[in-house]
């Protein structure tokens, strides 16, 4: 019980942090004046912080980066809004509560091979 109870404070400690280096990089694309970013660019800046082999294996990395591929591909869209993003990293950040990612699994190699199915 004592091990669960410290599983699940690093796991909230390990999402809340993937959520503030989630949100630096839309700090770091986001227009001040209209607060709306181009989606490819989010994209862009996830796909290249994992390529880092301490960020690879990031949960809310990678569920966001199959959102994001989603929003282009599937429904075309362009231009996400300050409010549009919050409310996207909220369900990711709620939606992985619970779920492990082993350290040695290799998340974007079985996500890629999925992907490639599905487009």
């Amino acid at each position: 019980e004592r091990l669960q109870d410290i599983q699940k404070k690093r796991d909230a400690q390990n999402r809340d942090w993937q959520r503030v280096l989630l949100n630096k990089m839309v700090e770091s694309i986001e227009s001040r004046q209209h607060r709306v970013f181009e989606t490819r660019q989010l994209w862009w800046q996830i796909h290249m912080k994992m390529q880092e082999p301490d960020f690879c294996n990031m949960l809310l990395l990678v569920r966001m980066k199959d959102y994001l591929e989603g929003l282009m591909f599937r429904r075309k869209q362009r231009f996400l809004t300050a409010d549009g993003y919050k409310s996207i990293v909220d369900k990711i950040y709620f939606d992985a509560r619970g779920h492990l990612v082993e350290p040695f699994v290799a998340l974007k190699a079985v996500d890629s091979e999925e992907r490639h199915k599905l487009f």
